[in-house]
């Protein structure tokens, strides 16, 4: 059978699918939510009237996305403890990231009209030590813990009322001149 990246097949998941995995599993995040706290004894809170409330214990803030999306994770350097920690023996080196992108969205584009294709290195962040006005985006920021794993995201958001339920394979062509497989 031939590699993936010679018949060119690639699946892309719902970003709920990871929600749910074994807890110590690196994939295992809740992609549609994010949680930050704010220390208490640094954080005022007051009403409308300008009454200060008094705060016990830490806030919580949690940045949420409506709909579920597609995603397609990888990372954006060569580390090989990564290879131990996902259990896996290869991986595909994408010698050119543009192309590579360009492709998928071109040949994502029949199957998900009216989807919003975007990839860009997810931001990692403090959750305990927020930044002052930090915006969090649920679809490209995540929890610093996961910080090594360095991951570059594609993500196809719909712009109407989609949804993503099921995993989607798309064809889109050999792969050969733009990626090689690494074996350990």
């Amino acid at each position: 059978m031939k590699p993936f990246f010679e018949r060119g097949e690639i699946r892309i998941s719902p970003a709920s699918v990871y929600k749910d995995g074994p807890p110590l599993d690196p994939r295992t995040d809740d992609e549609l939510n994010i949680h930050r706290y704010l220390a208490g004894k640094h954080t005022r809170v007051t009403t409308k009237e300008g009454k200060e409330i008094p705060i016990i214990g830490d806030l919580h803030e949690a940045y949420s996305i409506p709909r579920n999306y597609y995603t397609l994770c990888m990372s954006t350097d060569f580390e090989p403890l990564i290879f131990e920690e996902f259990s896996y023996d290869s991986c595909v080196i994408i010698k050119d990231p543009e192309q590579f992108a360009t492709r998928l969205e071109a040949f994502t584009r029949n199957i998900l009209p009216n989807w919003y294709f975007h990839h860009n290195p997810v931001e990692y962040f403090d959750p305990r030590e927020p930044y002052k006005n930090q915006y969090l985006d649920p679809v490209m920021c995540k929890d610093f813990r996961f910080a090594y794993q360095m991951e570059y995201r594609a993500i196809w958001h719909p712009q109407d009322h989609g949804v993503a339920n099921d995993y989607i394979n798309i064809q889109v062509g050999s792969l050969e001149d733009i990626c090689e497989l690494f074996m350990k």
